[in-house]
């Protein structure tokens, strides 16, 4: 109920409570009042009559006149009793109208003679009263009068109260964190509240930019080289820890570029221009490899970058030294310096669970044998003999998704998402995977990047969204939530996002909550404008919304708020041997701080050890998921048949 009719509601029932009495308080003075007089009109009566029986006048005197009065009077029965004899008795024709039971019946002890009795039945003085139609008009006028007024009073009070009602919308606006709610109305009332709401919210929103500047600063001094704006050596070594550890990527590049002549050209033309080239090198290795997924670019030394791109075979990490080794021929280089002999580059391919030592040692030799062509160029490591071989971008590719579309056969791992206790659940991943020609199982990090090169991505992502559905309500609501990990597409697309719409609200609101949409954070921050109106449309619902891969990138969390999240979940070169790396920690608290003022829980991915664990829990970490509490496992399908 709105403010102003509960105003209105209160003033009706207080002005119709003060009145009811009135009129209640009437009707009864008005009947007490009726009973007295009638009450006179007996005892004259009574009066008479002794005083005439005090006369010795016998029965048949008062038969002469007494009926006339007592019929005058309203008394439609006397008896007269003396010593137990009836010396009078007298009862109306018209009594037959009055039955006993309405009649008021009285006996009176004569004073002046105690042995004579009289016993009168009346007529209810009530039951003749009549209102003339003056009296009636006029207490009619009163009362219509009255609620007239009543109803131009509340009728004004709402019309004046209008500022108040969206005084108070504007504030339900903000508690459900509404953008639009900053700015007031005009006719807001009263003016001041009005103002100090304009003030509190400007200050909110300072405070929130304040605190997502500054842990957006606190990350990108740890993680950001500050000449370039990319990614520093810890940041290196975090991404390249998680691509070696991780089973879904099984097979990468990495590329390291030394400029030689950088520190030369700083020692002979000054800093400004070293770095405008470091910019422009940097900006040439940004537009390079933005045509690939998931790359990282990073500059390691004052010379040295590196270029990590997940899923590329052998053959393709050549094909890729060779494209950039073009690119870089592009550079434009003060004199007198020439591109002959300005860089170098060593490339590696490396596989799942290659050792990072090895991995570094191989990658400087591929630099050092480069440097001694003592011209521009690059140089691979030769590791054929421990290659991993996987089909990327061929017939076999779309053949393969295509059957698994057709067929249904597409599979759900889940993974336990556990909260401080490390044992009690708060949700369960679900992770989708293939089976391949040989029947081996394929993760998602390989299968969709080629489903997305092939234009399947968003039906696997329909199909992944349809059993998880599907699962939820088979699972019921005494089961935990389940998690679902959703591209940009599916979310957007009006088609696809009418069809989550209505089979979201097929589901009863207990079960909507069970479901938690995960989005990844870079996709957030390239299609912030969109995800942000589907993705509150979804949480209104009642599905709760998760952002994971957070810290990845540096990004700012001012969607943490804006968005009332549910979970964030970091990224897992943030968690790696974090207890070991004072800067991840830092990032990890700068991260935390950031939700103090929302609901939002954090939640550490990638788990892999009781140190890892203890550490984020002192860091104030909400929940953890990683195969130190439960690797992914298969998840049974046979309540979905």
């Amino acid at each position: 109920m709105k403010f102003t009719d509960k105003f209105t509601f209160i003033t009706a029932v207080v002005v119709f409570a003060c009145v009811a009495p009135i009129v209640v308080g009437g009707l009864i003075s008005l009947n007490a009042l009726t009973l007295r007089y009638h009450q006179l009109r007996v005892d004259s009566i009574v009066k008479v009559i002794e005083s005439q029986l005090d006369k010795e006048a016998t029965g048949n005197q008062l038969q002469q006149w007494l009926p006339d009065l007592l019929d005058a009077s309203g008394i439609v029965g006397l008896q007269i009793k003396r010593e137990g004899k009836i010396i009078f008795n007298n009862n109306l024709e018209n009594r037959h109208f009055y039955p006993d039971s309405l009649l008021i019946t009285d006996e009176y002890q004569l004073k002046k003679s105690p042995n004579t009795y009289l016993m009168l039945q009346t007529i209810p003085p009530d039951s003749v009263m009549f209102f003339s139609v003056v009296p009636l008009i006029a207490i009619g006028s009163a009362i219509s009068l009255t609620i007239m007024l009543l109803i131009i009073a509340i009728f004004r009070i709402k019309k004046q109260l209008v500022g108040a009602e969206l005084l108070e919308r504007r504030a339900k606006d903000l508690l459900h964190n509404n953008p639009t709610a900053r700015f007031g109305q005009s006719g807001e009332w009263p003016l001041s509240a009005s103002k100090a709401l304009d003030l509190l919210s400007e200050q909110l929103e300072q405070s929130r930019e304040i605190s997502s500047t500054f842990d957006q600063y606190i990350r990108g001094q740890a993680f950001l080289d500050k000449s370039t704006g990319l990614g520093n050596s810890l940041a290196f070594d975090n991404y390249l820890d998680v691509v070696l550890r991780d089973r879904n990527v099984l097979s990468s590049a990495l590329l390291m570029i030394k400029f030689n002549e950088l520190e030369s050209i700083e020692h002979k033309l000054g800093r400004t221009v070293c770095g405008e080239m470091l910019l422009q090198i940097a900006e040439l290795l940004t537009h390079f490899a933005a045509r690939y997924h998931d790359h990282f670019i990073a500059r390691i030394a004052n010379s040295k970058f590196v270029l990590i791109i997940p899923q590329m075979t052998y053959q393709e990490t050549e094909v890729l030294a060779k494209q950039l080794t073009k690119s870089l021929f592009q550079l434009y280089l003060p004199k007198p310096f020439l591109i002959d002999d300005f860089f170098h580059i060593g490339a590696v391919n490396f596989h799942y669970g290659t050792k990072k030592t090895l991995l570094v040692d191989d990658l400087n030799r591929a630099l050092i044998v480069a440097t001694h062509q003592k011209v521009s160029g690059w140089f691979m490591s030769d590791d054929s003999d421990d290659q991993v071989t996987f089909y990327k971008g061929t017939v076999h590719w779309r053949s393969l998704l295509g059957n698994i579309l057709a067929k249904d056969s597409l599979l759900l791992y889940r993974q336990r998402v556990v909260q401080r206790d490390g044992s009690t659940e708060l949700y369960s991943e679900i992770w989708p995977r293939i089976k391949d020609n040989q029947q081996q199982i394929v993760s998602a990090g390989v299968f969709l990047p080629m489903a997305e090169k092939c234009g399947l991505y968003q039906k696997y992502d329909r199909q992944i969204l349809e059993k998880t559905l599907a699962l939820v309500t088979a699972r019921g609501e005494k089961e935990k939530p389940i998690a679902v990990n959703l591209g940009t597409q599916i979310i957007t697309d009006k088609s696809t996002q009418k069809w989550l719409f209505y089979e979201l609200l097929q589901l009863p609101r207990a079960l909507r909550h069970h479901l938690v949409v995960e989005i990844s954070e870079s996709l957030l921050q390239d299609n912030y404008a969109e995800l942000r109106s589907a993705l509150i449309s979804i949480q209104k619902m009642g599905c709760q919304i998760a952002v994971d891969n957070v810290g990845k990138k540096l990004a700012n969390t001012k969607y943490i708020i804006d968005f009332n999240l549910d979970y964030l979940k970091l990224y897992a070169g943030l968690i790696r041997n974090i207890h070991l790396r004072k800067t991840n920690q830092v990032a990890v608290q700068s991260l935390v701080a950031s939700c103090l003022n929302s609901h939002t829980k954090i939640i550490a991915v990638g788990v892999e050890s009781e140190e890892e664990w203890q550490c984020l829990l002192k860091l104030g970490i909400y929940a953890g998921q990683g195969d130190f509490f439960s690797p992914a496992a298969p998840l049974c399908m046979s309540k979905l048949d």
